[in-house]
């Protein structure tokens, strides 16, 4: 009841962020009935409704997606009937996490278990999965895999029989149904293994099977749909190594101290605090670890829940080495059982402070839940929509880029050219070596006219980023009108470096048809010429086939607004 009450607001929001693309995309495939596509692309592809080719790090997350189609074709478009099931989704995980609270290993009483899932449910950081639409699949996955959980501790209760195979069977489905909600809990599972209370070794194995075959369902799925398994291949290692104290201890620190919230990017945070200071964090965490290995038989479901946390939240440390938006919502899962586990630990302590009376108990739980609620209840007006969530990134963190750079993006999406110049030019400043920002700073640059300082950018960004794309393109919209020929040229160097790249494909059409036409003379001569000349046989033979393809209207508008407002600005 608090959790609904506090976060009320939410039925006031509309769309933010990535929730817009998400619904315009599954509307289009309901209108064409072609939503069982979802099945066989990745999710990015049906996002951005292109195929974006078979990609090691796509993702993957079918039953998400189902989910966002079923409320808008069953209860209609209004945004409240999404919040309305992200908030029973949310209410859902703190019911389950009571429930689990109660059962072994845990064991809590009632009571330590209504503040265990109240911590759950009033939670200001994991506000970023419920309030905001989008993150419905985090709040689908963890509950999902908390019913598992729940399923598979009463397979091993009945431990034989048809009651146990269904319960295990019920567990798998469940498993395998959060997987394809999210694959975040594919490294949690192992942490079942080590649960309290199972026995022996090979009774664990043998209990642990549905999870298992769960995960390779998962795969085999995942495989034939878009063939390829998860992977992170791409990521910076070292920086990554570097970022993993940093970012457990944050999680907990996160979970354990209600606070203001805001869209954070941990590259940045962490970039602030300095390699000596991620080093000496590392190394704490590592103590943190031998500690817990040492205490092990004295508190073992507390140390068994910090292994829940730190698996389950090691799908996210990837995110942590590019300027990724978000942190908050990747703790939801992590924290369902840590938060038992960690009241376990404040039970075995009050077991040693007898000067704490059960009164002053209820009055540091109603002061600690009190302050939580009041943080989420403000943070719940934050996603009212997409400008709301990136002025209150740049409201609370001034000192970060990604603020300032999503909301110059904001800006160049809605035309208002001159305040996106003045909000990337703050971003780079902010962050001169974030790649992120540069290219949307050169499209405010030309559409302001800067073609100059466009150029400069394009070139500059292109030497220190040679297998960026994007910055080809910029190069080629600054060039377009004084020298043409350049232009093309450039627009064929982005094919080079990335041929999927959509925007690239629709340039070149643009300008080889009359819209190309922008100093007077056909471009499509010299288009031609240049092709001829490409020494590449697939490049020639795959920009001949573009070229020849129904002319794009990417870039009709092209000379009334500005020389990159389609094809590059959407």
């Amino acid at each position: 009841m608090v959790a609904t009450l506090t976060t009320w607001p939410r039925f006031g929001n509309g769309l933010a962020w990535d929730d817009a693309p998400i619904l315009s995309a599954l509307r289009t495939l309901m209108r064409e009935q072609r939503l069982l596509d979802v099945l066989d692309h990745s999710t990015v592809s049906i996002v951005l409704e292109r195929d974006m080719g078979r990609s090691l790090l796509d993702l993957y997350r079918p039953m998400g997606l189902l989910s966002f189609a079923a409320v808008d074709a069953l209860l209609g478009p209004d945004p409240a009937w999404q919040h309305a099931v992200n908030l029973l989704l949310h209410l859902g995980c703190a019911a389950l996490v009571y429930a689990l609270a109660q059962r072994k290993p845990f064991a809590l009483s009632w009571g330590w278990a209504a503040f265990a899932s109240a911590w759950f449910a009033l939670l200001p950081a994991l506000g970023e999965a419920h309030l905001w639409i989008s993150g419905r699949f985090d709040l689908q996955a963890t509950l999902l895999c908390l019913l598992a959980v729940g399923s598979w501790l009463r397979a091993a209760e009945a431990r034989s029989g048809p009651l146990a195979l269904a319960y295990a069977s019920l567990a798998g489905t469940c498993f395998l149904g959060s997987l394809l909600s999210k694959e975040v809990a594919v490294l949690a599972a192992p942490a079942l293994l080590l649960l309290p209370g199972l026995g022996t070794a090979r009774a664990r194995l043998r209990a642990w099977l549905p999870f298992a075959l769960a995960m390779a369902a998962y795969a085999t799925i995942r495989v034939a749909a878009i063939g390829t398994s998860l992977s992170g291949e791409g990521t910076d290692l070292r920086l990554l190594a570097l970022h993993a104290g940093a970012c457990m201890i944050d999680g907990l620190v996160t979970i354990a101290i209600p606070a203001e919230v805001y869209v954070r990017a941990p590259l940045e945070d962490y970039r602030a605090l300095g390699e000596p200071a991620l080093i000496a964090l590392g190394a704490m965490f590592l103590c943190g670890c031998g500690l817990g290995y040492r205490f092990r038989r004295r508190q073992p479901v507390l140390v068994w829940s910090l292994l829940w946390f730190i698996l389950a939240l090691a799908p996210a440390l990837p995110v942590t080495t590019v300027l990724w938006p978000g942190f908050n919502r990747y703790l939801y899962l992590p924290a369902s059982l840590l938060i038992p586990g960690l009241c376990v630990g404040l039970c075995a302590l009050r077991a040693h402070l007898p000067q704490l009376s059960p009164r002053m108990l209820r009055g540091m739980a109603v002061v600690y839940l009190g302050s939580a609620a009041l943080w989420l209840g403000a943070s719940a007006f934050d996603w009212k929509d997409s400008r709301t969530v990136y002025t209150s990134i740049v409201r609370i963190a001034p000192q970060r880029s990604h603020g300032w750079g999503w909301l110059g993006l904001w800006a160049l999406e809605h035309k208002d050219y001159a305040r996106a110049l003045e909000y990337l030019r703050k971003a780079v400043a902010l962050a001169p070596d974030e790649v992120r920002h540069q290219a949307p700073l050169g499209q405010a640059l030309l559409f302001t006219g800067h073609t100059a300082e466009a150029r400069a950018l394009a070139d500059r960004a292109s030497a220190r980023w040679p297998k960026r794309s994007q910055f080809r393109l910029l190069a080629a919209y600054a060039r377009l009108h004084d020298t043409p020929a350049e232009a093309i040229g450039f627009i064929i160097e982005c094919l080079r470096i990335d041929r999927s790249n959509g925007e690239c494909r629709d340039a070149l059409q643009f300008l080889q048809g009359p819209g190309g036409n922008v100093t007077g003379v056909s471009l499509a001569p010299a288009i031609a010429q240049r092709i001829e000349r490409e020494p590449d046989p697939e490049l020639r033979a795959e920009l001949t086939r573009i070229t020849r393809e129904p002319g794009s209207d990417a870039g009709a508008s092209f000379q009334q607004r500005g020389p990159a407002d389609d094809a590059l600005g959407r």
